[in-house]
């Protein structure tokens, strides 16, 4: 049987390895996740902006008198103010939750799941289940219209309460995938008075218990969330390129309608800044397939994050972390045998013995309801 308790080691080369982990952590999750999103967003809209602005005023950019200041800044100066600008506005999207794009990452798995509802991590109550049958029916109309009808009742699912990190019915995701050692440390249930346990900081918690009890088994744990955080940056940050792209194009093509180098029916003139406008077009169009592409898996990422943390919590609690899961499942150490019952029966009830044989009393483990 494991100790009962499983402290953070006191020798200087296991203090090494936690600080080693916990400057990971900080680099993976914080600088990395604010800094590329941030990079990609300041590389790409300082040029537009300045391409956009010389265009509109006939000016080529880096041309003229202002270009003398400009190459006369270090180098090394330029680039430790991209990084630090990059870096800022990286953090904000960062900062942001990673609910929106989830959501929507969630209502494209279940409407492209939807026969197979039973399995999602995110289901309908079962007073609600009726509602939410759609008729395929038959013919072309029939078909389009429990299309939209799919669409608009998986977005109905994935953004109500269910469909919130760590979402509803995770005990049932779990066990319908033969994880029942997991799912049994899941402290809710989506068609039980119990989902009002249901709560991120359960998640949070564990990782806070693992991170401090085994730091060294936190590397899956942390790729995940830099993944999702990374992810999730990204996706804010297309977003607000899009908005970015959008203005810019119309401003580009007001200023050529008021100088008349093209007519409404789009016959060009000599003169039209072409070119930009092409540019724009093409940026526009990335970015939309780049947030597109997020969407098909960021959901996936988020119940992988979870499912580790659950699987890494249960082999900390193998290995003797026994308070691992205190508060959320108070009977896990007793059910996997690492604790002894205790727990005196109730009188009169009748249960199974270690041999199989019924006897009365029955005995209950400790911290289980019997």
């Amino acid at each position: 049987m494991p100790e009962l308790e499983n402290h953070r080691p006191d020798d200087l080369t296991a203090q090494g390895l936690d600080l080693a982990a916990s400057l990971v952590r900080d680099l993976f999750v914080d600088f990395f996740g604010s800094l590329v999103p941030g990079f990609l967003f300041t590389m790409i809209t300082v040029p537009m902006i300045v391409w956009t602005g010389a265009t509109l005023l006939g000016k080529t950019p880096g041309s003229g008198p202002d270009k003398s200041w400009v190459s006369a800044i270090p180098n090394s100066v330029l680039f430790t103010l991209l990084i630090v600008v990059s870096y800022v506005v990286g953090h904000m999207f960062s900062r942001r939750d990673p609910k929106v794009p989830d959501q929507k990452s969630l209502a494209y798995i279940l409407r492209t799941n939807w026969d197979d509802l039973s399995r999602s991590v995110v289901q309908p109550k079962a007073a609600d289940r009726d509602r939410f049958q759609v008729e395929s029916g038959r013919g072309v109309a029939a078909r389009i219209r429990s299309w939209f009808e799919i669409r608009r009742k998986a977005r109905e699912l994935a953004e109500g309460a269910g469909g919130q990190f760590p979402y509803s019915h995770l005990r049932t995701y779990l066990s319908k995938r033969g994880l029942d050692h997991l799912a049994r440390h899941v402290p809710w249930d989506g068609d039980s008075e119990q989902i009002d346990q249901r709560s991120k900081l359960f998640i949070n918690l564990l990782k806070i218990r693992i991170q401090f009890r085994s730091p060294r088994k936190c590397g899956d744990i942390v790729r995940n969330e830099a993944h999702v955080r990374m992810m999730s940056s990204v996706w804010f940050a297309a977003q607000l390129l899009q908005y970015v792209w959008v203005v810019l194009l119309a401003i580009v093509m007001a200023s050529a309608y008021h100088r008349q180098q093209w007519s409404p029916i789009f016959k060009f003139s000599q003169g039209f800044p072409s070119s930009i406008v092409m540019v724009l077009v093409t940026l526009l169009i990335c970015v939309t397939v780049l947030r597109r592409a997020i969407i098909y898996f960021l959901h996936y990422q988020r119940v992988r994050e979870i499912v580790y943390v659950l699987a890494t919590a249960h082999a900390s609690l193998l290995d003797g972390n026994l308070k691992i899961f205190q508060g959320f499942d108070d009977g896990a150490a007793v059910r996997e045998g690492l604790l002894p019952n205790r727990r005196p029966p109730p009188e009169g009830a009748v249960g199974i013995t270690s041999n199989g044989d019924r006897s009365s009393p029955a005995a209950t483990p400790e911290g289980v309801s019997p």
